[in-house]
C-alpha cells in the first residue's frame, strides 16, 4: 500500500502548510437577511475528538452563522475544512470555511463562519472538521437545544 494510502487511514496524513487566503468573492455573493428567527438558533454541538486533538464547542448564533469556541486542533492535514450535514452524512454535506490547516495550530480559539447561501439552517443538524480527500471526520458533533 501506499504510504499516502496509509497516511489517509490514519487521519489524513500529517502534512502541513500555511493556510492561503483565498479571493475576496464577497463582492459578488448574494446578501441575506441573517435573523434570528430558524428554531435551531441557539443549539449546541460538542465536537468530539477523533483526530488531530479536535476539540471545541458549536453554537449557531443566527439563521446562517455557527461559531466554534475552544477550538483545539493541531493544524494538520490534507484539506481540511468545517463542513455542514444532515445526520452526519459528511459525503453529502458543505463546506463551511475554507482549507484550515495552519503551522502551529489552532488552541482554544473562536471561529465564526457562515452557513454558504445555497444553504439554510433546514441543511444543517451536525458539524465536522473534515479531511475532504481522505473523508476523515477529525471531529464531529449533532446540535441540539443546550
Amino acid at each position: 500500500m501506499a504510504s499516502w494510502t496509509w497516511l489517509a487511514l490514519l487521519g489524513c496524513g500529517g502534512d502541513t502548510i500555511d493556510s492561503a487566503a483565498s479571493a475576496d468573492d464577497t463582492a459578488t455573493a448574494p446578501t441575506r437577511a441573517c435573523d434570528a428567527t430558524h428554531p435551531k438558533v441557539g443549539q449546541v454541538a460538542e465536537l468530539a475528538t477523533h483526530h488531530h486533538d479536535t476539540a471545541g464547542t458549536a453554537t449557531i448564533l443566527d439563521d446562517c452563522t455557527v461559531q466554534v469556541t475552544g477550538f483545539t486542533y493541531d493544524g494538520t492535514g490534507l484539506d481540511v475544512r468545517f463542513y455542514g450535514a444532515l445526520g452526519e452524512d459528511w459525503a453529502s454535506g458543505f463546506a463551511m470555511t475554507d482549507d484550515l490547516r495552519r503551522d502551529g495550530g489552532y488552541a482554544d480559539e473562536t471561529l465564526t463562519f457562515s452557513v454558504p447561501t445555497e444553504q439554510t439552517l433546514d441543511d444543517l443538524d451536525s458539524l465536522s472538521l473534515w479531511c475532504i480527500d481522505a473523508s476523515v471526520s477529525f471531529g464531529d458533533g449533532v446540535f441540539a437545544a443546550p
